[in-house]
């Protein structure tokens, strides 16, 4: 039997974290950190519902803080296990975990975790794989990476314990970005543990929103006005810069 906990991202879209337990082992699936409003911030400091000196895993899907911002919490908790996750997870894992620290600690308040806790729970980062290659979790239990299309080295995961399989998608993109590949199709599984952070919205092809962008820049040059874009950093920025150069480099914009 598998029992599933939504620690995260239940009732929210921040904060993804799903505890597993099956066939005497634990393991979590991502393990973020809350973001929003103040009231939802304050469940970074609430205890997990679980113990973390008794996983044996944490497997992450991807490198936003909403996934992964609360490993060196988690560390400093009694998690002695293995993190596995895809190779450029693990470099922006390393990055964005730092960061967050560091601005916790300048910030002056009730920091979740130090630069030196983020440093301590890189080591964990031991297991990394390539899109499809097995990964053995012991007891009969394995995992794939498959590509998720969202951010480099985005994964859904496909997880094989106690005869069942659970496919968790994480964060899925949009077909036609960029920078990344079109998300994979999923494999057969029992059981789906799906975001649905636009489940209720259908996206504009992404030339038309270039086009949009292309509008709304020209107009504000002509009005003798500045371009203003606020983005998140990790991803979205990329894409920003990306698709600018592209525009200024076919003379489409000045």
């Amino acid at each position: 039997m598998v029992r599933l906990t939504f620690a995260g991202a239940a009732g929210t879209v921040t904060g993804s974290c799903f505890h597993l337990e099956a066939e005497g082992q634990q393991l979590v699936v991502d393990c973020g950190m809350f973001q929003g409003f103040p009231d939802l911030e304050e469940r970074n400091y609430e205890p997990f519902p679980f113990e973390p000196r008794k996983l044996k895993w944490l497997v992450l899907t991807h490198g936003h803080l909403d996934h992964l911002g609360l490993i060196p919490r988690l560390v400093r908790e009694g998690f002695r296990g293995r993190i596995a996750c895809t190779i450029p997870t693990r470099d922006i894992a390393h990055i964005m975990l730092l960061d967050a620290a560091r601005i916790q600690e300048e910030e002056g308040e009730a920091a979740l975790y130090s630069v030196e806790d983020a440093l301590g729970s890189l080591d964990r980062f031991s297991v990394l794989a390539d899109y499809g290659e097995p990964i053995s979790l012991g007891q009969g239990a394995s995992l794939r990476f498959h590509d998720a299309g969202h951010i480099l080295g985005a994964a859904f995961v496909e997880l094989s314990i106690a005869g069942k399989t659970l496919v968790f998608s994480g964060d899925l993109g949009n077909r036609g970005k960029p920078l990344v590949e079109d998300p994979s199709y999923p494999p057969k599984a029992d059981y789906l543990v799906l975001e649905s952070t636009y489940g209720d919205r259908v996206h504009r092809p992404i030339q038309e929103s270039i086009e949009l962008l292309r509008q709304a820049i020209l107009d504000t040059f002509a009005a003798g006005g500045n371009v203003i874009i606020p983005s998140f950093a990790l991803e979205r920025t990329q894409e920003v810069l990306y698709i600018l150069f592209r525009l200024w480099r076919e003379r489409k914009i000045p």
